[in-house]
């Protein structure tokens, strides 16, 4: 098995790979293992699960530091799990797969490398696993003048080493996830922090965020018998399906603008006195500050001090649209030129390509980008039509918006994988291809399911979606019901192949 990614996914389904005793080796485009907790290393970047949750349940840690740790005890976690299950001198390091391409003759992979010295190899697997993630390749802002800028410039995902923004006039376009969490330390450090907001979020209290682990609580999870288990129990509870009923529509409700139902509604009341209390003096930033999609139309991002942090003297929030970049700072609509030293783009990443920029040819010779187009979508998330044995972790619609950790998906997923891979064993069969039919209705059901939750809402304008409004990257199941999805396999889902059937699929 080829498995792509050395990241929270690759490192999951290897170590599991390698306790079931099949050959595996892990290809990574970076130096190092962790995926994202290796990329992203700007101010307080962090985790928005809570860290007795998000980890393996293969292998939890009880010695977290802190409720949501930050971006460098996780990085360390997951470099412990490379030695932990001895997958290190499984990794091939800074090489990238550019090209994937079934061979029906054989009924393997043909992937094709690219080494650290820029040779190029092609090897063979039986199997692919893709664990690329969604968050790893940068998505870079189209405005005018861009690249036309004097000062120093950088994205979130990639920021210097060394960086100082101490005294200076900092611009950041963009307020998701990656600049609430950059903001304070930055505007703390800065002359003045300039924040660009196309769209306002949704920001949740979080009275743990800075907290740190108890030194009972810590002992309490290295000794107590059973302690752990059922702390990892509370959390998943309390983080995950209890708010499920919040993100269902109600077909009867009366106001289906801005809410889905009556829960729904009393959450957003509660995040708008949140936001005024936050804002303090600056009471003319609410209107600017409140959504107008449903709460949990876009994942809630974990408060860090959000809206005090908008509230400083020396913190302007602007939503007027950028019109162009200047050498000297940022033109607006309304006709202003921001003059700043810095600019930092928090845009995101290229979330809907989920397998860019690799070149991925399935059994009848079609290339994967061609077959999806903007709607990429696999049965169960992991499999798809005429591509036999390539299989995703966090693939279309598996990311989770209503809370829980990402790793519970994934290991979902994982256990699905694993099943896939022992029936090639069991069976004696080379490979097995999703059907079209089975693939075609569960993927109708996801988006008629993904119109009555709150994240398919008219309202909503986000990367879960397509150009088409359909929601390609979220899981319409609640993580109870996406655990019974992927619990077994059914073979009779799936076109059992050997060497030589090459009929498209």
């Amino acid at each position: 098995v080829i498995v792509i990614g050395a990241g929270m996914s690759g490192l999951g389904v290897a170590a599991k790979l390698r306790a079931a005793g099949i050959a595996f080796t892990i290809i990574e485009k970076n130096a190092e293992v962790g995926g994202t907790w290796y990329e992203n290393t700007y101010p307080d970047c962090g985790v928005d699960t809570p860290n007795h949750y998000y980890s393996y349940s293969f292998n939890r840690n009880p010695n977290w530091s802190g409720y949501f740790s930050k971006r460098d005890e996780l990085f360390a976690y997951f470099d412990e799990c490379a030695d932990t299950f001895e997958l290190r001198d499984h990794i091939r390091f800074s090489t990238e797969v550019t090209r994937a391409t079934y061979d029906p003759d054989q009924a393997n992979w043909q992937i094709a490398l690219r080494n650290p010295d820029g040779s190029e190899e092609t090897v063979t697997a039986n199997a692919v696993v893709s664990a690329v993630g969604q968050l790893n390749r940068p998505s870079f802002p189209d405005i005018e003048g861009l690249d036309t800028f004097a000062g120093e410039s950088w994205h979130s995902a990639r920021w210097p080493e060394g960086a100082d923004v101490t005294g200076k006039r900092v611009a950041i376009i963009g307020t998701g996830c990656s600049c609430v969490q950059l903001l304070p330390t930055t505007a703390a450090a800065a002359e003045r922090a300039l924040v660009f907001q196309r769209t306002p979020h949704w920001v949740a209290p979080a009275r743990d965020y800075y907290r740190a682990v108890e030194d009972g609580q810590l002992w309490a999870l290295n000794h107590v018998p059973y302690y752990a288990e059922f702390h990892r129990a509370r959390m998943i509870l309390t983080f995950g399906d209890r708010v499920w009923e919040a993100v269902v529509a109600d077909p009867t409700w009366e106001d289906p603008d801005h809410s889905v139902n009556e829960v729904n509604a009393g959450m957003r009341e509660a995040l708008i006195e949140f936001i005024k209390e936050g804002l303090g003096e600056k009471q003319h930033y609410v209107d600017h500050c409140v959504p107008d999609f449903p709460v949990w139309g876009k994942r809630l991002i974990v408060d860090n001090g959000w809206y005090p942090t908008l509230a400083r003297d020396n913190v302007d929030l602007i939503t007027d649209s950028i019109v162009r970049i200047h050498p000297n700072g940022v033109e607006t609509s309304d006709g202003t030129l921001h003059e700043v030293d810095v600019l930092i783009l928090a845009t995101g990443f290229h979330t809907n390509q989920f397998l860019w920029p690799m070149e991925i040819v399935g059994r009848s010779g079609q290339r994967l980008d061609a077959v999806w187009g903007d709607a990429a979508n696999a049965y169960k998330g992991v499999s798809i039509p005429d591509f036999p044995n390539l299989f995703c972790l966090y693939g279309p619609n598996t990311n989770i918006v209503h809370g829980g950790s990402i790793i519970y998906q994934v290991e979902c997923q994982i256990h699905y994988v694993m099943q896939c891979l022992t029936a090639l064993v069991d069976k004696e069969i080379d490979a097995i291809d999703v059907r079209e039919d089975i693939n075609a209705a569960y993927n109708e059901k996801v988006q008629q399911i993904s119109r009555t939750l709150a994240w398919g809402h008219p309202h909503v304008e986000s990367w879960y979606k397509n150009s088409r409004g359909m929601v390609i990257n979220n899981s319409p199941f609640s993580l109870q019901q996406y655990w019974e999805v992927t619990h077994d396999v059914d073979l009779g889902d799936y076109h059992l192949l050997q060497a030589g059937d090459n009929e498209a699929a």
